[in-house]
């Protein structure tokens, strides 16, 4: 029997498994009534509910569970071991054989979970290279990936590998982090896997960040958004899609990646409607302003959260510089009521010493 939907396909796996929907969530680190919610059709299951499926039960096959094309387990049958060892076993894949003891499935499931000690940690995104052009077609419609495209004119150039955007255990979503070496290397590196492999993955809460299809957490370097941002200081910001663009809202932050500038955090003003460039801004005056045509831009991050380790009070230094006016202002003004004093003092010491004059 096809499943029509996402969410039957999920509970046609947990049958197919032959385990019960409570292990099914301990496998994948969510709660029971996720699950529930999932199979029920309450819920449907995100991008990153999927990814971890595939991570953990890596015999699923990828182009079923997201388009109902193919077989539950691949071109092999459901539960390899345990059709071995029955011979009577049916060759539909589709099928789990009711005469296989649940020890041998818990087993072969239990091959493909993550050992206890791991589940709290961050997992490891999820890798899908379609063989053609076609099945990478099929799989965006059905699944919100994230790619690294060879190039924006062909994004499913051969070979291109397909990030799935993950979650931590909470279901926070888990951004990479840049800092200072990392964003030197970033325009040589951000379309390769074994550069994200080698980032730092830190999980933000969503209520605070959303669900992002792909989001960075970039260490700013330098003085240029000074006195907001301060150098060390840390921005977590979330990529627009190219038809995005148009809704750039003018002096918002933004990460800015061009071929001329590498990787860049700025107030930007769009003009690429216009004249088909964005203006880039620095919040410290002594920055000059630039303009980035639209063919030299790269990728587009919309700023969403502010992390820094500073926790120095700005505002107590703007008080105390204007305090520090005040009271020379004070000064001056003491200086003036005393010297006026001293003036009428001498005025009258004079008009004492004057000889009176006569009529």
């Amino acid at each position: 029997m096809e499943e029509t939907t996402i969410n039957k396909r999920v509970a046609r796996l947990i049958e197919a498994l032959d385990i019960s929907q409570n292990v099914f969530a301990k496998a994948l680190s969510t709660s029971s009534s996720r699950v529930s919610n999932i199979v029920t059709g309450r819920n449907k299951p995100d991008s990153d509910f999927l990814a971890e499926v595939l991570r953990v039960f890596r015999s699923v096959n990828p182009m079923w569970l997201m388009t109902g094309e193919g077989n539950v387990f691949g071109s092999s049958d459901t539960l390899k071991s345990a059709s071995t060892q029955n011979p009577n076993a049916t060759s539909d894949t589709n099928s789990t054989n009711p005469a296989t003891p649940i020890a041998q499935v818990n087993a072969q499931v239990n091959a493909q979970v993550i050992p206890k000690d791991k589940m709290n940690r961050v997992p490891e995104p999820v890798h899908l290279t379609p063989s053609t052009p076609t099945d990478a077609r099929r799989l965006a419609e059905h699944f919100d990936v994230r790619e690294l495209a060879t190039s924006h004119e062909s994004p499913w150039g051969n070979g291109t590998d397909i990030i799935v955007a993950t979650q931590d255990t909470e279901g926070n979503p888990t951004f990479s982090l840049i800092n200072y070496k990392a964003a030197a290397n970033y325009l040589t590196g951000y379309q390769s896997q074994e550069y994200y492999s080698d980032l730092a993955p830190i999980s933000l809460p969503r209520q605070l960040v959303g669900n992002p299809r792909q989001g960075i957490v970039l260490q700013i370097e330098g003085d240029s958004m000074t006195p907001r941002f301060q150098h060390g200081d840390y921005v977590a910001a979330i990529l627009l899609d190219r038809s995005e663009w148009g809704q750039i809202r003018d002096l918002d932050c933004y990460v800015v990646v061009s071929h001329s500038h590498g990787i860049q955090f700025k107030r930007i003003k769009s003009r690429l409607k216009q004249f088909g460039f964005v203006r880039c801004k620095s919040d410290n005056r002594r920055h000059t302003p630039y303009n980035i045509e639209e063919e030299d831009l790269i990728q587009l991050f919309r700023f969403v959260l502010h992390i820094s380790p500073d926790a120095s009070n700005t505002d107590e230094t703007l008080f105390n510089k204007v305090e520090s006016i005040e009271e020379r202002v004070e000064d001056q003004r003491d200086m003036y009521e005393q010297l006026s004093q001293r003036m009428e003092d001498m005025q009258r010491l004079l008009q004492q010493q004057l000889p009176p004059t006569t009529k």
